[in-house]
């Protein structure tokens, strides 16, 4: 049964914390794909929920000289959850910028494996400048990573942060009775 959460739960940055939450559960499937094919038509997918800028992005791939995500990068704008953290930045708790900071630090570190993360699990598309976490953490943490770097590098304190978020969530859930 869902229970309406009570309007006091609903503070901004109770919202601000779901809304972090909710892009890097493990449970979260938002991915960016590009020429994917789907009963004869090709689609071209956009990742509406990637929490950085454009900026942040082209910055990498030049420093890293990866010319398809520079290209994948032309002509776009911010993605619509980059824009919403922006315009709600002083609701961030500092559980919420930690899970945000951490996963940055990953992304930067693990740039470099996107190219050959292409050739060995190309399903996963990582060659987008706006990838999923889905995407990422597939590349960093899943059973066909490059290599163990990142992932003995990040994710104990990944998986740290991520909890540290979700249990501040639940427990205010919890103390307001909805769950």
């Amino acid at each position: 049964i869902f229970t309406r959460p009570p309007e006091s739960l609903l503070t901004p940055e109770f919202v601000a914390d779901c809304v972090i939450y909710s892009l890097f559960d493990r449970q979260s499937n938002q991915t960016s794909l590009r020429d994917y094919e789907y009963k004869g038509r090709t689609y071209r997918v956009v990742n509406e929920f990637f929490p950085y800028s454009t900026t942040a992005m082209l910055d990498l791939a030049q420093q890293h000289r990866n010319r398809t995500i520079e290209g994948d990068l032309t002509g776009e704008d911010e993605r619509f959850v980059h824009t919403w953290i922006e315009d709600h930045s002083s609701e961030l708790s500092s559980e919420a910028c930690a899970v945000l900071d951490k996963a940055w630090d990953i992304i930067q570190d693990s740039f470099t494996k996107r190219a050959t993360h292409a050739v060995v699990a190309p399903r996963y598309q990582v060659e987008t400048w706006d990838a999923g976490w889905k995407q990422i953490a597939a590349m960093v943490f899943g059973r066909e990573r490059v290599d163990d770097d990142v992932y003995n590098a990040y994710y104990t304190d990944w998986r740290a942060a991520v909890r540290e978020l979700g249990d501040k969530i639940a427990h205010a859930a919890m103390d307001a009775g909805v769950i």
